[in-house]
């Protein structure tokens, strides 16, 4: 049986994107468009490429940024070595991936994510899954 775990706040303590968001994001826009996934109003994605369209700092910067600022959980890594898990993730590669090799387990992980375009007029999100979920009904990481 496979192993499959999400990334923020699962094998993360904190969650990545946040991070990015309070150190780079604009607060005003996260707060509303956060109010407008908890009322229905916009979708995960929606929500996630409005709030990085904020974010306007070189890839690299936000990368290093994580990096030092991004704990996983206690016994990720042995768990990643012993069970070759599938994470999932609504985050993006170019953020997780330096992590997991902060860890030393890259190799040891199946990663599903979206990507991102670091673009110096904000940050442009490339979703992996266009086509709703029969689980939840939205494009999301199952």
């Amino acid at each position: 049986m496979r192993l499959v775990l999400d990334w923020d706040g699962t094998v993360t303590e904190r969650d990545t994107l946040d991070l990015v968001l309070q150190a780079f994001g604009d607060p005003q826009i996260y707060e509303h468009v956060e109010a407008e996934l908890d009322a229905g109003r916009m979708t995960l994605n929606d929500v996630i490429a409005a709030e990085f369209a904020t974010v306007t700092v070189p890839l690299d910067e936000a990368v290093a940024y994580v990096v030092e600022h991004t704990r996983v959980r206690p016994g990720f890594a042995e768990l990643a070595r012993a069970r070759h898990p599938l994470v999932v993730s609504s985050g993006f590669h170019e953020l997780i991936e330096p992590v997991l090799e902060r860890e030393d387990v890259l190799a040891d992980v199946e990663l599903r994510a979206n990507s991102v375009e670091a673009r110096p007029d904000g940050w442009r999100v490339h979703f992996r899954v266009d086509e709703p979920c029969d689980e939840c009904g939205e494009p999301c990481k199952r």
